[in-house]
């Protein structure tokens, strides 16, 4: 946070934010399970006050999983709203929980995967996507496999929480990547680093196509594929899930995508779109259900 911006940040509008960070920075180092607890607890909150993001939620889940009832949906919507209060103590985590702390609770499925793609000497993109625990996917390898990775980001709307969010993430990275400096994702791709990316969201700018999602037309980032091939680098799919009884974390990372890019972008987001699909149904309450991920679809009608 620079100089000029710190006196505005200290205005009666912003306290609220304060009081909350100054609370969670205090409370992150208590036990695993009074975290999760405390993020629950939060979690309950957000599911009582937030009737239209229960509404978006509730309308993906009918879209991606026709079969299953009401039921099973407001279920899944109660948990995920628990996971969603308990990732405001993973990313605190994330920045502030030293490496002894966190690496127990960290297991790693596929680690040969990511050590096979760098021994090619190569850039390395960790294809991603928003799960609900994201950001300490990058942290916990990082911790694995001890190489530095620059995650791309989306600026929040909010300034201070914009600053507040990145100033942590640069706590354990020495760069961050805002998702529009396409310059600077190539140019760190072609000094052979790692990034991690997660295209997974609504996107309706350049490189964006109607592709499916879980059998439903939707606009789709498909610059994955031009990125790999400006940037000579390999991609490498990764997943991060909580464990079932909340005590850890989960990395999925599976083989390095083959014969990747194609010639055709939209088929390549495909490719993606059904590796994320298998991994969302391990745990369908931990995928980002409150984003509008079915909007901006010319042509289509806005179901939201």
């Amino acid at each position: 946070m620079n100089s000029s911006n710190h006196l505005k940040y200290l205005h009666p509008k912003f306290w609220p934010i304060w009081i909350a960070i100054v609370f969670i920075r205090l409370s992150v180092m208590l036990p695993q399970h009074i975290r999760m607890k405390l993020g629950a607890g939060i979690g309950k909150l957000l599911y009582i006050f937030s009737k239209k993001r229960r509404k978006i939620a509730n309308i993906n889940l009918a879209l991606c999983f026709p079969k299953n009832d009401a039921n099973w949906r407001k279920h899944i919507i109660k948990q995920h709203f628990r996971t969603l209060g308990q990732a405001i103590y993973e990313t605190a985590m994330t920045w502030w929980l030293p490496d002894s702390k966190l690496a127990p609770l960290i297991k790693v499925e596929g680690l040969t995967h990511i050590k096979n793609a760098l021994a090619k000497n190569q850039g390395i993109i960790l294809l991603s996507a928003h799960f609900n625990c994201l950001e300490l996917g990058v942290r916990a390898l990082h911790i694995k496999i001890n190489q530095q990775i620059a995650p791309v980001y989306q600026k929040n709307k909010n300034t201070l929480l914009d600053s507040i969010i990145n100033k942590g993430r640069l706590n354990n990275a020495t760069s961050i990547i805002e998702r529009n400096d396409v310059r600077k994702i190539i140019r760190t791709l072609k000094q052979k680093k790692l990034i991690w990316y997660a295209p997974d969201q609504a996107y309706s700018e350049n490189n964006s196509e109607i592709v499916s999602f879980f059998g439903i037309p939707a606009m789709s980032n498909t610059a994955t594929p031009r990125l790999a091939a400006m940037g000579n680098a390999i991609v490498v799919p990764m997943f991060i899930r909580q464990n079932e009884d909340q005590s850890g974390y989960i990395i999925t990372i599976t083989p390095e995508l083959e014969h990747y890019p194609s010639d055709d972008p939209i088929k390549d987001t495909a490719r993606f779109h059904n590796l994320l699909e298998n991994e969302i149904k391990k745990s369908p309450h931990q995928y980002l259900w409150v984003h509008k991920r079915f909007k901006r679809r010319t042509g289509l009608q806005d179901i939201y």
